[in-house]
């Protein structure tokens, strides 16, 4: 379990190299319900995704990356956020970071479950 602890706060710490908060773009922003956001052009083929999760402990909530080169077509499931407080039981708020390369026109962001008393998701990308 510290190890657990120990990686995160390390994966945070390198996730200090992620851009300024005013250079991200907001998908998903405090969603305290299951469904998908408003679609967002991408900025660009390399992006980092930032999923945080809030609320009273225990939290669980999937969240889905979704992208698209015509929303009217469908959308592809490229990431999941799969995450619990049962893997980080002390840490409020749970912070996730993803980095990919995709070469979409379209993301969104698309909570799936979410639980817990509380338990809010804000999903924001970056370039």
């Amino acid at each position: 379990m510290l190890r657990r602890l120990v990686c995160l706060i390390l994966l945070g710490l390198i996730a200090g190299a992620v851009p300024a908060q005013n250079s991200s773009r907001i998908l998903l922003q405090a969603v305290t319900a299951t469904g998908p956001g408003a679609a967002a052009q991408m900025l660009g083929a390399n992006q980092t995704y930032q999923m945080s999760l809030t609320g009273t402990l225990p939290l669980a909530a999937v969240v889905n990356i979704e992208v698209s080169d015509n929303p009217s077509l469908g959308w592809i499931v490229y990431r999941v956020f799969n995450v619990s407080s049962d893997e980080f039981p002390y840490l409020s708020p749970l912070i996730f970071n993803a980095e990919t390369s995709m070469p979409y026109a379209y993301v969104r962001g698309n909570v799936t479950a979410i639980s817990g008393t509380g338990a809010a998701v804000t999903l924001s990308v970056y370039p």
